[in-house]
Parts: structure tokens; C-alpha cells; sequence
């Protein structure tokens, strides 16, 4: 009997008792906290994420002004804010005669344009039903749409504005905030907090800085493509088309409308080689440039950059799609240092380390 106690305890020694992990408790209440705040407060969440990055972009410029020899970090920002509205200032004066003209005849052209398309409708009887001019209620609901798109305008405007401030007040002095957030978590985890923190604003710097290159390839080549297509106003389609590349997809779309309907006035021809010239350019920079930029930047796989854009546009619109690959890293660098380092004790997928 004592020999067969022994050989269960040296088995019992040899074979623990697997007792249930306590991670996925953890995990589910972290992931039920997480879908919570997001439905209360997800647009909010995403203006902050916003202001975040405008206050990154310009604590970056900030910080290289004082490695130059400014001392003060107050009048260093304002260098680098009266800089930018500087920059912006000469460019719109050296560019603002053409643009002006070509904005003005852009405005004089679409209803043109737009009667045209309505005359080819005409045509056929499918066309002629389509644009079946509206009666008494469907111009109600015209009304009513219009307003309707007049308050998101206005909204969306103003969500602008409080990233710009948000992004100039962190910039300014970003120890109350980053510190605050800091005392909030315990002092074991203080030191890794500030660890991923620094990892996370490195890649969203170089997110940016590949946001802002993808935005330049797209316009110069939207540009060219409907100067080469005797396309009116190539310049300001351009420049138009660059912007919204910021916003993956939709903004691709919403800068076609104007071009395409410039060009159904030279001919259905020339309107089908925009329609080629603008997918082609958006494809490639959706698909190939922006992802293949992104994964060398922030270490963020392509599948995994699409994948977020789709998702974050549907829980949240515009701004989700425009912040996808943004929170998607930030999400991945959390993982691998917190989950995968710490908790797994396991080699990263991506870089950890703050580069110097």
C-alpha cells in the first residue's frame, strides 16, 4: 500500500493536474469591456484617435526642431504650426490663379455636364424612366436628403476641428496626458506601458509619413493621366484625387464623380478612359502600393490592412475606414508585446524595440 501511494504521488508529480487557464476569463471580459465602449462611445473614440495622430505628425516635427536648437517646445510647435499655414499660404498663392479658374469652370461645367448625361438618358426608354423628373413628394424627399447631407457636412466639419485642437493641445505639453493615463494602470505596469506607447508612436509616424507618400503618388498620377486625356482642370482633379486617397476607397470615388462627369462631355470615349485611368490608379494604391507600403513601415500584413478597412467601415463609416490601418497596428504591436512577449513568453511577429 505505501509503494502504490508513492507511485500515484510520483505520478501526480510526473502528470499535474491540468487545471482550466485563467487568460480566457480575462480575454472575454476584456473583449465584452472593449464591444461595450465601442458602442457607447466608438465615433468619440475615433476623433480622439485622430487628434492622437495630428498630435504625433506634429510632435514629430516639433521634436526635430529642438534637436536643432530650440529650446522651448511652445516656440517650437509654433515654428512648425505657422510653417504648415505657411507652406499651404504660398501654394494656394502660386497655384490659386489656375486653380481659381479651373475651380470656376469646374463649377460651370457640372451642370452642364449633368444635362448632358440626362440628355443621353433621354435617349432610351430605361434612360428616359431613370430620369423621370421628380414629382411633388420626391422633391420633399429631395429637400429632406439635402438637409440631411448639409448636417453631416457641418458635423463632420466640426469633428475636424476638434482633432485640430485636440492634436495642437497634445502637442503642445503631452506629459499631463500620457502621463495621467500612466498613473491610472499599477507601477508593475508602468514600464511596459511607456515601453509600447513609444513602439506605437514610432509606427504611426511612419504610417503617416507612407500615408502622406501614397497621397502624392495618386495625385501626380491622376494629374498627369487626365492631362494626357485632355481631361479639363487636370490640375485641380489631381490635387482633389490626392487628398481623398487619405480615405482608402471611398475617397477614390468621390474624387471620379467630378472627373467623370467633365469627361462625358468630350464623349463617352473619353469618359471610359478616366473611368480606366481612375480604377487603375486607386486598384494599385488600394491593393498594391498602400498595403506593400504599410507592411514596410508598420510591419502590418496586407490581408490584415484590407481586412480592417473593411471592417472598421462598416461599424463606423468614414472615419473608421480612414483610422483602420492605424488601429490595426496599434492593435498588433499591443498583442505581440503585451500578449505574445509577456503573457507567452514568445519571439514577436513584429519589431518591439524602439529604434534610435
Amino acid at each position: 500500500m505505501p509503494i502504490d501511494l508513492a507511485r500515484a504521488d510520483a505520478g501526480r508529480r510526473q502528470h499535474p493536474e491540468v487545471r482550466p487557464s485563467s487568460r480566457a476569463p480575462k480575454l472575454a471580459v476584456a473583449a465584452v469591456i472593449v464591444v461595450a465602449i465601442w458602442w457607447l462611445a466608438g465615433e468619440v473614440l475615433l476623433v480622439l484617435g485622430a487628434g492622437v495622430l495630428a498630435a504625433i505628425a506634429l510632435s514629430a516635427a516639433t521634436s526635430f526642431l529642438m534637436d536643432l536648437g530650440v529650446r522651448r517646445r511652445g516656440a517650437a510647435l509654433a515654428i512648425v504650426v505657422l510653417t504648415l499655414v505657411l507652406v499651404v499660404g504660398v501654394t494656394a498663392w502660386l497655384l490659386a490663379p489656375e486653380i481659381s479658374a479651373q475651380t470656376d469652370e469646374l463649377l460651370q461645367q457640372l451642370p452642364k455636364a449633368w444635362e448632358s448625361v440626362l440628355a443621353s438618358l433621354r435617349r432610351t426608354e430605361w434612360g428616359r424612366a431613370l430620369a423621370h423628373p421628380p414629382q411633388v413628394e420626391e422633391s420633399i424627399a429631395v429637400v429632406s436628403n439635402a438637409t440631411g447631407l448639409l448636417a453631416i457636412v457641418l458635423h463632420n466639419v466640426a469633428l475636424f476641428a476638434i482633432v485640430v485642437f485636440v492634436g495642437l493641445y497634445v502637442a503642445a505639453d503631452p506629459a499631463p496626458y500620457f502621463g495621467g493615463l500612466r498613473r491610472v494602470l499599477p507601477p508593475r505596469r508602468r514600464r511596459r506601458a511607456t515601453e509600447v506607447a513609444q513602439v506605437v508612436e514610432q509606427a504611426l509616424r511612419r504610417w503617416l509619413l507612407s500615408r502622406i507618400v501614397a497621397m502624392v503618388i495618386v495625385g501626380s498620377v491622376t494629374a498627369l493621366g487626365l492631362w494626357l486625356l485632355n481631361v479639363q482642370l487636370a490640375l485641380t482633379l489631381g490635387l482633389l484625387s490626392g487628398l481623398l486617397t487619405f480615405i482608402p476607397y471611398l475617397g477614390a470615388i468621390v474624387s471620379l464623380v467630378p472627373a467623370l462627369l467633365l469627361a462625358l462631355t468630350q464623349g463617352t470615349l473619353c469618359a471610359a478612359y478616366v473611368v480606366l485611368l481612375y480604377v487603375g490608379v486607386h486598384v494599385l494604391e488600394g491593393y498594391l502600393v498602400t498595403p506593400l507600403i504599410e507592411q514596410k513601415a508598420v510591419q502590418l500584413p496586407p490581408a490584415l490592412s484590407i481586412a480592417s478597412q473593411v471592417i472598421l467601415w462598416t461599424l463606423a463609416g468614414p472615419w473608421g475606414l480612414a483610422l483602420a490601418s492605424p488601429i490595426a497596428a496599434t492593435l498588433l504591436i499591443a498583442v505581440n508585446m503585451l500578449y505574445i512577449e509577456d503573457e507567452l513568453e514568445e519571439t514577436p511577429a513584429v519589431p518591439t524595440e524602439v529604434e534610435g
